[in-house]
């Protein structure tokens, strides 16, 4: 990692949160996602990483997950920007192949917003089919 540990830039993103929010503004959801941020924080490790985001994907009944870099317009591969992930090493090796970080609807999506976001899997069939 950089010059700050994980653990300073969860800290910081922490603090900013609550700079932005009041408690009576605050939704339920809102709050959880405090929680979450305030557990985040306390990661000191990968492995606690990986176990976090376990625990959290199975929550929505998601199996796998990665955390990377957002790759430039011009990335070709997602392993270059991988930090930690449980995806099969098939599977980014067939998705570095088709060179998915430049036709994916996913990371598209993620360059343009921060808020959380879904596809369904018909929608991104067709955009796939587009790009």
């Amino acid at each position: 990692m950089s010059e700050f540990s994980f653990r300073e830039r969860a800290a910081e993103r922490g603090a900013w949160m609550q700079d932005e929010m009041t408690v009576e503004e605050a939704s339920q959801d809102q709050l959880r996602g405090q929680h979450a941020g305030a557990e985040i924080a306390g990661l000191e490790t990968q492995f606690d990483i990986v176990r976090f985001l376990r625990r959290t994907g199975e929550a929505f009944s998601l199996t796998h997950f990665m955390v990377f870099s957002l790759p430039g317009f011009d990335g070709e591969k997602i392993s270059a920007h991988s930090i930690v992930s449980n995806w099969p090493a098939e599977v980014i090796a067939r998705y570095d192949a088709l060179q998915m970080v430049r036709r994916s609807a996913g990371i598209g999506k993620l360059r343009t917003t921060t808020v959380p976001f879904s596809y369904d899997m018909t929608d991104w069939i067709d955009d796939a089919a587009k790009g």
